[in-house]
């Protein structure tokens, strides 16, 4: 028999212990039927953690064919990748529950290839550093005739270790509001060829790409994060202005479609960053048109606020010749110094648009 009865879980149910095929339940579907089955109920949101998952790892404990091992170990890093298309319960569930068998693998006396695995796949997961610590070590210990490769192996996950893991999406850190909402979520990122990442997400905002931004707030992605000391979705759908046509009327109503979006789900629009930046301050360096700046204003984004360099976004706007944005500013009540003005320019200009936009921008508040 394939599968060692005596490991099987007291808790398991009748239809795991028939997906595993031990006791009288036994079943005579193959390891790749069974996973394609739990990839469909995945794919068709269906999927039940302890009938379809638990029994994953179990059948994993249980087998000893190195062949089924390996595809075990293979199928359950897909299905759990910390940045995959999986449901977040699933993903959460075999970031907590995978490592240990895996580090058991490696540490047994498998042959290389299941080690191997087991001790690669652990980054899939994203584990726990501490899992990955010990399996790294016992990678490093290895003495047999594999442990080139094991060797090889450890240094893969001791080069993973060296950085903060920052780059790393945390499954435990989704949090989708509903099965149905999450569902639609990752369909449109399966149809899509996108990935359930933070760092889809930080690209979505910078694209002003609206569905997906949906799709991935929809998977349960905080509004609010980012990647290491990178930007915030907020703050980098305005620092995409860059690359848009300066008369690209609908790329800007994307963008305000995409604040709208990010808001309602719970962005902070009084974000300030490291350097002392607000949303304003992006607006006003990268953007040309003047909506983004009512919207945010609407919003509650501080006007006045200066960064860590004492410019405001008036003074960003008027170093970068973004006038209409200045405008903006200004009319909602902005105002700079003569002696900015001064340090801005070194020569006054002489269109006149600009010196009355100048002159308001030093004038008394109305």
């Amino acid at each position: 028999m394939l599968y060692r009865s005596k490991k099987t879980h007291p808790l398991l149910t009748l239809s795991a212990l028939f997906w595993l095929g031990v006791g009288p339940y036994a079943s005579a579907e193959s390891v790749k039927a069974a996973i394609a089955r739990t990839e469909q109920k995945i794919i068709s949101g269906q999927v039940d953690v302890a009938n379809d998952i638990a029994p994953l790892l179990q059948r994993l404990s249980a087998t000893d064919s190195d062949s089924e091992a390996e595809k075990l170990i293979i199928a359950i890093a897909d299905i759990g990748d910390s940045e995959g298309n999986s449901p977040a319960a699933v993903k959460v569930y075999l970031h907590e529950k995978a490592p240990p068998v895996l580090l058991e693998l490696v540490k047994s006396r498998r042959n290389k290839d299941v080690r191997s695995e087991a001790m690669i796949r652990l980054r899939t997961l994203n584990a726990d550093r501490e899992i990955i610590r010990q399996a790294k070590e016992a990678g490093e210990a290895d003495t047999g005739p594999d442990k080139g490769w094991m060797h090889g192996r450890a240094g893969m996950l001791r080069t993973w270790l060296e950085g903060d893991g920052s780059n790393h999406t945390d499954p435990r850190k989704l949090h989708p509001k509903d099965a149905q909402s999450e569902h639609a979520g990752l369909s449109y990122l399966r149809e899509h060829g996108l990935n359930a990442s933070v760092h889809n997400l930080i690209n979505a905002a910078h694209q002003a790409n609206v569905p997906a931004l949906q799709a991935l707030l929809q998977v349960g992605f905080d509004p609010n994060s980012g990647i290491g000391s990178s930007r915030a979705p907020l703050e980098e759908l305005f620092v995409g202005c860059s690359a848009d046509a300066p008369d690209d009327t609908s790329k800007s109503a994307q963008r305000l479609e995409g604040l709208a979006l990010l808001l309602a789900h719970g962005a902070d629009a009084k974000f300030i960053d490291p350097q002392g930046n607000t949303l304003l301050h992006s607006v006003a360096q990268f953007c040309v048109m003047p909506a983004e700046i009512k919207a945010l204003l609407a919003a509650g984004t501080p006007l006045a606020h200066k960064n860590k360099q004492d410019f405001s976004a008036l003074d960003i706007a008027l170093t970068s010749g973004r006038w209409p944005v200045a405008r903006t500013l200004i009319d909602a009540g902005a105002r700079t110094s003569k002696k900015r003005i001064g340090e801005i320019f070194f020569e006054p200009p002489t269109d006149p648009e600009i010196v009355n936009l100048l002159r308001d921008a030093v004038s008394k508040k109305k």
